[in-house]
């Protein structure tokens, strides 16, 4: 018997090795779309913006004054306030990043939005996960039910337009993502996909959580992406 269940221990440990085996080498393991796709491309991400929205009946002075306060306990001080728009900015890591929070009217409330960017040349993908993190710090003693967007645009230093589209579907193949949608637009390509791994939105009645595009200006060609969609024009 004693033996029997060595055997059996050995063999599901055994099966349990080639499980994660295999889950890692056919990409069922699932990693950040973000730093999957910049490590895959040779691009330099220019620019962050984390948005986390949330709904509050708080008056505007009282939502304005607890982020702020937020901010400052969490990432550094708040200066150069601009009230006619709510905008500021915040000394944080030796950098200097841009904030602004949007209130606008909603039923008995207020639709809140807080925007935090920074950018500058040769942004480390860290440095996203850093801003994303330190938001969630900031809004969740605020509200339980904050929404998250991200924004990354870099630009692509090698490589053609259709090469990086190519490296995109193929991340997103790897990571089992659904609905993968791609148009083509005037000047690149924009996909859409659900991956499972951001907050949702229902797109044309499919669930989306993933946008990015390829695009070209007359300043090169970028990559940018966003979640659960991309929030600017492009």
């Amino acid at each position: 018997m004693k033996l029997y269940s060595k055997v059996l221990i050995m063999i599901m440990f055994t099966l349990s090795i080639l499980i994660i085996r295999d889950e890692t080498f056919y990409g069922k393991s699932k990693e950040d779309m973000f730093s999957g796709i910049l490590n895959s491309v040779n691009a330099s991400t220019e620019e962050y913006v984390v948005e986390g929205r949330f709904y509050s009946q708080e008056s505007k002075d009282n939502i304005y004054e607890t982020i702020t306060a937020n901010i400052e306990k969490t990432m550094g001080q708040v200066y150069q306030e601009v009230n006619n728009d709510l905008s500021f900015k915040i000394d944080y890591n030796h950098g200097e990043y841009d904030g602004r929070i949007s209130i606008a009217d909603y039923g008995e409330g207020y639709d809140v939005v807080l925007r935090i960017s920074i950018c500058k040349p040769n942004l480390d993908i860290d440095e996203e996960k850093t801003v994303k993190n330190k938001i969630k710090e900031i809004l969740s003693p605020i509200s339980s039910r904050v929404e998250y967007s991200l924004y990354v645009k870099s630009k692509i230093l090698n490589g053609t337009i259709d090469e990086t589209r190519d490296v995109i579907l193929k991340q997103l193949n790897l990571n089992k993502a659904q609905n993968i949608d791609e148009v083509e637009i005037s000047n690149g390509y924009s996909i859409i996909s659900n991956t499972n791994l951001y907050d949702k939105e229902i797109i044309l009645g499919e669930e989306i959580d993933f946008n990015c595009a390829i695009v070209r200006y007359s300043s090169g060609c970028y990559l940018i992406m966003g979640t659960p969609v991309i929030r600017i024009t492009y």
